[in-house]
């Protein structure tokens, strides 16, 4: 086992990190006690001294770590899928460490089992949205859905093809690995490609021949406990469209803002509005607001589709579009997001002959940083828990705070390995949303102990 920095090889290795962290926090207070060995795959927990502090604490608070081997590539062993069945709850699409977007597959069925949006029981589904929450009890989220499809909406009565839209998949026909994901379409034969940055998603359409290709946007349908107030969808030109979906859930008052942009410009659109279809209107609102967006493609061609997002505004959503994807290499932003994820998760290695251990432990580490989440703009803005725009200057805003023992050991894995206070600071925006409500400081538990994320 190695973290930048000495090597251990135990006979074998498999722990989640919270495991690890709890092993460092027990070495403090009985150095003598802990050993790490692993005994034909079956583990016992005694701890060799020194190997708890080097596998986490060593690596921020010290200087004697290591670069970064160009030829250890941990995000190999991540597998995205894992905790998407039964009770897992998460989710295997395209984000990248802490990030504002999480950019995945939805089946569309309510049910305990799809709180992340997707369960891989299901071979359906109905679009893909740009933000998902990954291990929660409760679902919400699941806002500003894409969906590529072939349809011909030219009557009333196609108001249904809107309402019902799906494909079949195969879990055959499924990729993921971090920073991407991919799916084939059968329903449509529309392979689709997923990757993101922290505050837009890009999403590449390879389409069939057809003059009924359409991307459809649906800012109404929601999934579990979340419930659409208010929806927006303006079209500014023909290649692009902007607006809002605001909701309520387990998040009461939830907004997100968009601006997204085709790679093309697209014929022809219609708007589907509460109860009926609206056509020459270039901006609507309602509750169920649905927009169809019409090609012609020839075999094979590739639309792409770049979104960003925003808490705070339109405009906040297109800075952070135009800012963190102004081209339309989307090789170059898959290969961006691997390479965050690579270096994120290269802090911690482990040396170990069984690959399935190293897959076990760094798909585990991979989901301990689907969240807390980005939640301020390129320029710092976002919306309060008091309902007003705020602004991070010198600091990133984040969201999306569990606590739910997640301070036993995710945030001190946080605290020593991926958060240095300069550049992100969680507990700063934790600190923000309590003073921005107003809360007491006594009702918080984890304020009246030592805080496990340092406060610059």
């Amino acid at each position: 086992m190695e973290l930048l920095g000495p090597v251990f090889k135990p006979i074998g290795f498999s722990m989640y990190t919270s495991s690890l962290v709890n092993a460092c926090r027990t070495w403090r207070k009985k150095p003598k006690q802990l050993e790490v060995r692993a005994v034909n795959h079956k583990f016992r927990k005694t701890f060799r001294p020194l190997i708890p502090i080097l596998l986490i604490s060593i690596v921020a608070s010290t200087g004697f770590c290591k670069p970064m081997d160009k030829g250890f590539n941990p995000t190999a062993y991540v597998n995205p899928f894992i905790g998407t069945a039964a009770h897992g709850h998460t989710f295997p699409g395209a984000t990248i460490p802490f990030g504002m977007v999480q950019l995945s597959p939805d089946n569309g069925t309510d049910g305990w089992d799809w709180c992340s949006g997707y369960n891989y029981a299901d071979t359906t589904i109905i679009g893909f949205s740009h933000t998902h929450l990954s291990g929660t009890g409760i679902g919400d989220l699941c806002d500003i859905r894409f969906m590529p499809a072939i349809l011909t909406l030219n009557s009333e009565t196609d108001t249904t093809k809107l309402l019902d839209l799906h494909s079949v998949i195969s879990h055959n026909e499924e990729r993921a690995e971090p920073g991407y994901y991919s799916v084939m379409l059968k329903s449509f034969n529309i392979k689709v490609e997923l990757t993101a940055t922290e505050r837009a998603g890009f999403q590449k359409y390879i389409f069939p021949q057809s003059d009924n290709a359409v991307v459809v946007l649906n800012l109404g349908h929601a999934l579990n406990w979340d419930r659409t107030t208010e929806a927006y969808l303006k079209i500014v030109n023909d290649s692009t469209i902007v607006g809002y979906r605001f909701s309520t859930g387990w998040a009461k008052d939830q907004r997100v803002y968009f601006a997204a942009r085709f790679s093309r410009p697209f014929g022809s659109s219609l708007f589907y509005v509460d109860s009926s279809l609206v056509r020459s209107r270039k901006d609507v609102r309602g509750r169920y607001v649905i927009g169809a967006f019409k090609f012609r493609t020839n075999a094979d061609e590739t639309i792409y589709v770049k979104t960003g997002i925003s808490s705070a505004s339109i405009d906040g959503a297109m800075k952070d579009l135009d800012t963190e994807i102004p081209g339309w290499n989307f090789s170059k932003v898959r290969e961006a997001a691997l390479g965050m994820w690579r270096k994120e998760l290269s802090k911690i290695r482990v040396e170990t002959p069984d690959s399935s251990l190293k897959a076990t432990f760094y798909t585990a580490l991979y989901h301990t940083m689907m969240a807390p989440n980005i939640f301020s703009d390129v320029d710092g803005y976002f919306k309060g828990a008091d309902g007003k725009i705020h602004r991070a200057v010198g600091y990133k805003q984040y969201t999306v705070f569990s606590l739910w023992d997640t301070f036993r050991a995710e945030h001190p894995l946080f605290t020593d390995t991926y958060l240095p206070t300069k550049r992100a600071n969680p507990s700063r925006a934790r600190w923000n949303t309590l003073t921005m409500t107003g809360a007491s400081l006594r009702s918080q538990n984890f304020l009246t102990r030592k805080p496990t994320i340092s406060i610059s």
